[in-house]
This record gives structure tokens, C-alpha cells and sequence, in this order.
């Protein structure tokens, strides 16, 4: 989940992940997502 990605770990004495986390998740998985898209796009001289 988005708040993984940003550092939260599920445990049950732990509340549900705050603003800071989910954000942190957010950018973490926009820079994925686009290093996902430019290695999707190189070619390997075939």
C-alpha cells in the first residue's frame, strides 16, 4: 500500500498512518512509477 511505501508498518498497537507517511508513500511511488516508465522505454539496440 501507498503508506508502506511511505514507512508505515501494520501493527496493531499502531494507529492508522497520518498525513506525513501517506505523502511520503505518494512521492516515493511517483518516483517508481516513473522509473518504471523510462526503463519501459529504452531499448537494448534490438
Amino acid at each position: 500500500s501507498i503508506a508502506q511505501i511511505g514507512g508505515y508498518i501494520d501493527k496493531k498497537s499502531q494507529g492508522p498512518p497520518g498525513s506525513k507517511t501517506i505523502w511520503r508513500g505518494m512521492s516515493r511511488f511517483e518516483t517508481i512509477v516513473e522509473a518504471y516508465a523510462a526503463f519501459n522505454q529504452m531499448t537494448c539496440g534490438v
